[in-house]
């Protein structure tokens, strides 16, 4: 199964970014620069893993110390989370909680100018024709997330017009 297109719905004002934020976001995801926000999207899944090649390692762990008062427990985690791999530094993201817990982080320090993130993907599984879609709501406290998938099953169920896969 592969997401074709996943959309951040709101934009991300530059002022609310720590430079640990902006670096691991532009990293994740294809970006629009507006005048005082950014627009991510991607036209594929993000990757688990970001790949950093040449000066790219110093520019995170620059982004990392100018953070560390900002947002100490993400800066450790994404310290901890970097591999090097000959000349390639790589980043897993599920290590640290990926763009979610980024755009969490970004919520909690907005003051309430910011409170909540939400994303919408288009899913294709090639193997069954299946076309479905998710979306996420990230808020300060919580990260809640869904699919058509289990959804349109458990409607089906539901509905007593199909029976439950587990009886």
């Amino acid at each position: 199964m592969a997401i074709e297109h996943l959309v951040v719905k709101q934009f991300i004002p530059n002022v609310l970014m720590t430079p640990l934020d902006n670096f691991l976001l532009t990293h994740i995801f294809e970006i629009a620069q507006h005048k005082d926000s950014v627009e991510f999207f991607a036209e594929e899944w993000p990757g688990e893993v970001i790949f950093l090649f040449d000066d790219e390692p110093d520019q995170l762990l620059e982004a990392i110390e100018k953070t560390k008062d900002i947002d100490p427990e993400l800066c450790a985690d994404v310290k901890r989370a970097m591999q090097t791999d000959g000349d390639t530094v790589e980043v897993n993201l599920y290590n640290f909680g990926s763009y979610c817990r980024v755009f969490q982080g970004i919520i909690r320090r907005s003051g309430g100018k910011l409170p909540y993130v939400t994303t919408q993907g288009a899913f294709a599984c090639f193997e069954t024709d299946d076309l479905g879609g998710m979306a996420e709501v990230i808020t300060a406290d919580a990260i809640e997330w869904v699919s058509t998938f289990p959804w349109a099953e458990d409607k089906l169920v539901e509905l007593g017009l199909k029976q439950a896969k587990w009886t």
